[in-house]
């Protein structure tokens, strides 16, 4: 596969350098500081953002900006990118020195204020890259995409073995440099993206893609064990550990490219994401009833299955939005507020209920039996497929619609659409009954079930004035 210009490429660094940021952020401010759980507080703020991103914010901005619209219009294109890319760049420097050095944090307030600003920039700057992506082809979608997290594989290996004083500058450099690059990113568009956006297929719409809520009740249901997590003492693992650990989930993610792109297969989401929660739900549960260094073990596989776990949501996210005619804001807030909130909640279950469980306790056997059952109800959520809708990472780009390789055929479907007033579905669809084409096949092909085909047909006959499918080919062949 070719790539187009440098921009997946400047999109892959980036945005590993964007999740290595967040991810390190995480580790260095995972303790309490005045009695703020930073990590837990971080994914708080970004859900509630998205919440009111998702809710309010599209009617506000047309509120405010309508008096001003022609002025705004004009000055976005110029000054969108590289001023967003300040802003994110300040806000994330800015949260990560604040969080990492406890002289700056005098008192809750000062810890509250910096979540707050660093959860903003974090959000800014996941919806632009997360939108970067979604211009990209399918292949390279799932090229970079996985290429991006091996990039934050190595600099999080990086910043877990350099000394603790190094930490905050490692930190603000991943911040600054990734913000660099998305403004480099966004503020030179490949010259090919508004042709690939035209003829871009729309597979989901706002009416068949509630028929996604499994799999945001999936994401749910693990977000929310998650949060239990934080009722664990998570232990920091020596050097060692950690390098084996992340060795492993790099040859994890070139495994996949493989099995992608030199095997020629096809990444099928429910399966993959069962196997990383199964694998995660081992890790998380044998954690209560074993030794200090046997947990050290633990911690980091537990951080390298939700990575890995991250990267399958991240990618199913883009996947829905480049494919969807529905706002990709809309998307991005969505698979936010079902991964953030649910996390909240699972740590105030940790609280209440489970609050540091101890080895061979009931508390202990409480949080194993809340963490497989959630497992279980996701796997199982994750195990169908909608019906009606696509395989997620589907050979989507290669297979629009075969009408369209026959330009003969296509200007015939047209005319006679035309003169018989039948929708653009049901002009695709005759031409897959001039090829004599069986339900089953047509259904398969335009991701419908089979009883919207044999609705769709009953209309075509009756616009047609047929009876059959033969006289539909004599129509055909009598057009001229």
């Amino acid at each position: 596969m070719k790539a187009e210009g440098a921009s997946p490429y400047i999109s892959l660094i980036g945005y590993g350098m964007f999740t290595a940021w967040f991810a390190g952020l995480m580790r260095v401010s995972s303790m309490n500081y005045h009695g703020v759980n930073v990590h837990v507080a971080s994914y708080t703020i970004v859900g509630f953002i998205a919440l009111f991103a998702v809710l309010a914010l599209p009617s506000l901005a047309r509120v405010a900006t309508a008096p001003l619209r022609s002025i705004v219009r004009k000055g976005r294109a110029l000054v969108r990118p590289v001023g967003q890319s300040l802003a994110e760049g300040l806000c994330m420097g800015g949260a990560t020195l604040v969080l990492s050095f406890q002289p700056l944090c005098p008192n809750s307030n000062a810890v509250m204020g910096a979540v707050v600003i660093g959860a903003l920039g974090y959000f800014l700057a996941f919806v632009r890259w997360t939108r970067t992506f979604m211009g990209f082809r399918l292949e390279e979608i799932m090229l970079y995409g996985i290429g991006s997290y091996l990039v934050h594989n190595v600099l999080f290996t990086v910043f877990q073995l350099c000394p603790p004083s190094s930490e905050p500058f490692l930190l603000v450099g991943y911040a600054i440099g990734s913000t660099c690059l998305l403004g480099v990113v966004t503020s030179h568009p490949a010259p090919q993206e508004t042709e690939e956006r035209e003829r871009r297929p729309v597979l989901y719409n706002r009416e068949n893609i509630g028929s996604l809520w499994k799999i945001v009740l999936g994401i749910t249901c693990y977000a929310f064990v998650l949060g239990m997590r934080s009722s664990l003492n998570m232990v920091r693992a020596d050097a060692f550990v950690i390098v084996v650990c992340q060795t492993i989930a790099i040859s994890i993610n070139l495994l996949i490219l493989f099995w992608i792109f030199a095997l020629g297969r096809r990444l099928i989401f429910p399966q993959t994401f069962s196997l990383f929660l199964i694998l995660f739900a081992s890790c998380f549960a044998l954690f209560p009833f074993v030794d200090s260094i046997a947990r050290g073990v633990l911690s980091s596989m537990v951080a390298v299955v939700t990575s890995l776990i991250s990267m399958i949501i991240w990618l199913a996210v883009v996947y829905v939005g480049r494919y969807s005619s529905v706002n990709p804001l809309a998307v991005i807030c969505i698979t936010w507020c079902a991964y953030s909130l649910p996390r909240f909640l699972g740590q105030l279950l940790s609280i209440f209920v489970v609050s540091e469980v101890n080895p061979g306790s009931g508390a202990a056997a409480l949080s194993v039996a809340l963490l497989y059952l959630s497992m279980l109800i996701t796997a199982l959520l994750f195990a169908s497929k909608p019906p009606g809708l696509p395989p997620l990472f589907g050979p989507i780009d290669s297979s629009l619609s075969e009408s369209k390789t026959d330009t003969w055929l296509v200007d015939k479907c047209q005319r006679i659409g035309i003169r018989c007033g039948l929708s653009e579905r049901e002009v695709e669809i005759i031409a897959m009954l001039y090829k004599n084409r069986p339900y089953t096949y047509i259904a398969d092909t335009l991701y419908i079930s089979k009883n919207t085909v044999k609705t769709h047909v009953a209309n075509i006959y009756t616009k047609t004035k047929v009876h059959n499918r033969s006289d539909l080919i004599k129509l055909f062949e009598s057009d001229n």
